[in-house]
C-alpha cells in the first residue's frame, strides 16, 4: 500500500478536511469500513478467503483492506444465557448447558445449538455472575498461562472470592468436581463463581486465513479464521476440530484483524487525568465501559476501546509514526436516557474536533488525519449544566492506523 505524504498546510486542516461523522442507526444497507476508515454501502453477497467481499454491482474488495462489515439484515438480540465459556483464541459463548465430559465441554448456544468443544480449546468457565473488577473477570482477561487449574469460589457466608487450585474432573450446572493433590472434591455450582483451566496458549495458524471476530446477536464474540460467506451462511475455523457455521443475520458486525490497526485500549497513555464535578471520580478503562461492563452504543456492541467518564482527559503519542486515528464515540447504551457530553480531541493546544453528543443521539464514527501530530489528547466534558452523573462517554474502537510504506 502506498503511503502519501502530507503537507504541514493540509496537516492543519484535518479539523474540517479529514473529518467526517457515520451515524449508526437502522441500516438501509450493509456497511462497510475499510482499513483507512472509509465507508463504503451495498449489498453484500459474499465473501472468500481467496476473492474477498463481493457487493452487488461492485468490484471484489482484497478482505486485507477492510476492517469492519455490519450487516443491514439482522435477528433480534437474543437474551445471552445463564453461562459463559471463553477459549483459548479469545471467543466467548454464552451456554444454556455446561458440561465437561470425555475431554469435551458441551455447550448449546442461543444461535449456534449445541457445540462439542475439545477441552484444550477451553480457557475459561463461568458459573455464576461475577463483578467486572472481581479477581476472576481480571484473570480472565489477563490470558496468563497457569500451571493448574485454578477455581474461584466464596466460602458459606462470605461475599469475598477465594481461589483454589486443582484438576478438574468434572463440571456442570450442579457442581465441580476436582482432584486437590490425589483426593477427589465436589463444590456446589452455586458456591462457583468461575474456573480458569491449565490450557496451552493459543497458536493461530499460518494458512492463509484471515483472522476475524463476529459479534452475535446474543452477545457472545467467535474469533477464529474466516473461510467463507455463501448463500447467508457463514463458515468460520476456531481451531484444531472446531468449525461453526452460522446464518449471517445473526452477526452483529464482522471484524477483520490487521496489523497496521493500534487500538489505544492496548497503549499506555502518557498522561491520564479525570476531574469529576458532581459525580464520584471513576478510574477509565480498557474494553469496558466505565463502570466495568460491555461497551455499548445504541444496539452495537464493542470488543475493543475506552470507557471513560465525564471530565476524563488521556493523551496518546503518536511516536511511530501513525497515520490516521479512527473511533466510534457515543453514551454509552446503560446510561439511556441521560447522559450528555461534549467529546473534544486536541493536538497540544489546537483543538482538532469537537461533538456534543446525548445519550438519545445516534454513535458517530470520526477520523482524523495525524501523521504530523506528535500527540493526541481525547477529553469528555459535560456538556449539561455541569452535571457528570450520568456522562459514561465510550470512545468504541478509538485506534491509529499505520498504513504501510
Amino acid at each position: 500500500m502506498l503511503r502519501h505524504r502530507r503537507d504541514p498546510i493540509r496537516g492543519a486542516l484535518i479539523a474540517t478536511g479529514a473529518l467526517f461523522a457515520l451515524s449508526l442507526m437502522v441500516l438501509e444497507a450493509d456497511q462497510v469500513i475499510t482499513l483507512e476508515g472509509d465507508l463504503v454501502e451495498g449489498q453484500v453477497q459474499q465473501i472468500t478467503v481467496e476473492d474477498g467481499l463481493h457487493l452487488e454491482g461492485q468490484d471484489p474488495w482484497p478482505l486485507e483492506k477492510l476492517r469492519v462489515i455490519v450487516p443491514s439484515s439482522q435477528a433480534e438480540d437474543i437474551m445471552p444465557a445463564a453461562y459463559t465459556v471463553w477459549l483459548t483464541n479469545g471467543s466467548r459463548f454464552t451456554t444454556n448447558v455446561l458440561k465437561l465430559a470425555d475431554e469435551t465441554y458441551q455447550i448449546d448456544n442461543p444461535v449456534l445449538g449445541k457445540l462439542e468443544v475439545p477441552i484444550d480449546l477451553v480457557w475459561a468457565v463461568r458459573l455464576g455472575q461475577a463483578n467486572p473488577d472481581s479477581r476472576f473477570a481480571r484473570a480472565v482477561r489477563s490470558y496468563v498461562e497457569l500451571e493448574e487449574d485454578t477455581i474461584y469460589v466464596t466460602g458459606t457466608g462470605t461475599t469475598e472470592m477465594q481461589e483454589v487450585n486443582g484438576l478438574i474432573d468434572e463440571l456442570d450446572e450442579q457442581g465441580l468436581t476436582f482432584d486437590q493433590d490425589g483426593e477427589l472434591k465436589v463444590l456446589p455450582a452455586a458456591q462457583v463463581h468461575g474456573v480458569l483451566l491449565a490450557s496451552p496458549p493459543f497458536e493461530p495458524d499460518i494458512d492463509a486465513w484471515i483472522t476475524s471476530r463476529l459479534t452475535l446477536s446474543d452477545g457472545s464474540l467467535i474469533s477464529g479464521n474466516l473461510a467463507a460467506l455463501t448463500d447467508g451462511q457463514l463458515d468460520m475455523q476456531l481451531g484444531e476440530g472446531m468449525k461453526i457455521d452460522l446464518a449471517w443475520n445473526q452477526v452483529r458486525r464482522l471484524t477483520i484483524e490487521s496489523d497496521l490497526l493500534h487500538y489505544l485500549s492496548d497503549l499506555e497513555p502518557t498522561q491520564a487525568e479525570t476531574e469529576a464535578i458532581y459525580a464520584l471520580p471513576r478510574t477509565w478503562k480498557r474494553d469496558l465501559n466505565v463502570r466495568g461492563n460491555a461497551l455499548r452504543l445504541g444496539q452495537d456492541r464493542f470488543e475493543k476501546g475506552l470507557g471513560v467518564a465525564s471530565g476524563t482527559t488521556l493523551t496518546f503519542a503518536n511516536d511511530a509514526s501513525y497515520t490516521l486515528f479512527t473511533a466510534t464515540i457515543g453514551i454509552d447504551a446503560q446510561r439511556s436516557p441521560a447522559g450528555d457530553c461534549a467529546f473534544v480531541i486536541r493536538a497540544g493546544k489546537e483543538e482538532l474536533f469537537r461533538e456534543r453528543l446525548r445519550s438519545t443521539d445516534p454513535a458517530k464514527f470520526i477520523k482524523l488525519e495525524v501523521e504530523d501530530i506528535q500527540a493526541l489528547t481525547l477529553t469528555v466534558e459535560p456538556a449539561s449544566g455541569g452535571l457528570d452523573l450520568s456522562d459514561d462517554a465510550n470512545w468504541a474502537e478509538a485506534c491509529f492506523l499505520q498504513l504501510e510504506d
